[in-house]
């Protein structure tokens, strides 16, 4: 059984968020950053959910996403309570997070400290309704916490997690909270460190595999069209070792847009790498040649900003340590490159000045990752590899720019 089933099937088939022993328990899921956390808990977990209007519980979602305030949440759990079991009124539901600081329209009844007007909102809220929307959560009901990274700087830590406390505590229903495993920083990391193990019941890693986020993924109908070339694109999305659900969503939906135009299937290869080198570092693999030489788009950065050293070791450098039978490991590729540096600067001391060296070594420190993977995708998975400059030109546009237009 892999990883997603298993989870699926604690979650769900073994009962967790369904027995009412686990009532007022906090379940936090975790993962690194993209590994597609929300798309398996809003595909595979949330559709479960319609099993709990046989009981007249709620299941509510909250993205913290631009959220401002803890009253805003607050009213957002109230209102998609009543509507999850109710079902009255959908576009209202589906509006709710998308403005803010509903509290504002609506100042007169009071619950959980805030107050409602029953003649706001198209009388939606009354103080009856509001009651039921409490009483839906109230012994089983589930609320889920998500975006946590996106929340706005304005909501305090310690009065997001003291709201969530006291939901689980005083309303008895089960909360699940979706984040990052490197979600806070700074203060909001030492203010988690101190807060979770007090307000976590249990603890859930999110792990998959690259083969099982990409075929979760895959199986959405629109993607049925790309069967015969599934595993091709997905071994290609392996060389990359890239686990993230957002990428493979881009390629899938760009491979398909591909193939809809009839256009040539050996470029769907170039499409994924592309499409990944531009979700990372929003430049293409594009190139212009001068004299013999190629000058890729990313070199031609490095140019401009004045740092010659580090563009003459990816054009001359890399190519011959990197590219051959027996190439170095990409883990010495910055340790080659401030060699390389280094050997200039000692044979052109007259050229260099102390401040330019600082912030040549600044630039390589901040650019690391697009370096290495500039040499990854470029020498190592010869992303051009049996492609006509045509072709690859027009994938590097259509990736750039967003629009693919059929040839005539």
């Amino acid at each position: 059984m892999s990883k997603l089933s298993e989870l699926k099937s604690y979650l769900v088939d073994d009962g967790y968020l369904f027995n009412e022993l686990n009532n007022g328990n906090v379940v936090m899921i975790s993962g690194q950053w993209g590994s597609g956390k929300t798309h398996f808990w809003k595909n595979e977990i949330e559709p479960e959910f319609t099993k709990l209007n046989d009981d007249a519980k709620a299941y509510v979602y909250i993205s913290l996403y631009g959220k401002e305030n803890t009253e805003s949440i607050k009213n957002e759990i109230l209102l998609k309570a009543y509507e999850s079991v109710k079902k009255e009124n959908k576009t209202l539901q589906r509006s709710i997070s998308v403005f803010d600081n509903i509290s504002k329209v609506i100042p007169s009844i009071s619950i959980w400290g805030i107050k409602f007007d029953s003649t706001s909102i198209e009388g939606f809220l009354t103080s009856k309704k509001v009651n039921q929307a409490k009483e839906f959560l109230i012994d089983g009901g589930v609320i889920c916490f998500d975006d946590f990274e996106r929340k706005s700087k304005k909501i305090d830590l310690n009065d997001l997690f003291g709201l969530i406390t006291q939901l689980a505590q005083e309303m008895q229903c089960k909360i699940v909270l979706i984040l990052n495993s490197d979600v806070f920083e700074g203060k909001d990391a030492i203010v988690f460190r101190n807060v979770k193990e007090k307000t976590v019941n249990k603890f859930l890693y999110f792990s998959p595999s690259i083969e099982e986020l990409f075929y979760s993924i895959f199986d959405e109908k629109k993607y049925r069209t790309l069967i015969p070339y599934k595993e091709d694109i997905l071994n290609w999305i392996k060389n990359t070792d890239e686990l993230n659900a957002r990428f493979y969503i881009q390629i899938l939906d760009n491979c398909l847009e591909w193939i809809s135009k009839d256009l040539p299937t050996e470029a769907l290869k170039a499409i994924t790498y592309i499409s990944i080198f531009f979700s990372k570092h929003h430049f293409t693999l594009e190139y212009e040649k001068e004299d013999s030489t190629k000058m890729h788009t990313t070199i031609k950065y490095f140019l401009d900003q004045g740092f010659y050293e580090i563009a003459e070791f990816l054009v001359k450098t890399a190519p011959q340590i990197f590219s051959g039978t027996k190439p170095f490991p990409l883990t010495e590729t910055i340790q080659l490159l401030m060699s390389d540096i280094n050997k200039q600067k000692k044979e052109n001391k007259v050229l260099y000045s102390e401040d330019y060296l600082k912030r040549q070594n600044e630039e390589v420190e901040k650019n690391r990752v697009l370096i290495v993977d500039f040499i990854k995708y470029i020498y190592f998975l010869n992303v051009e590899e049996e492609l006509g400059e045509d072709i690859y030109c027009k994938v590097n546009n259509f990736i750039q720019s967003g629009i693919l237009l059929k040839d005539n």
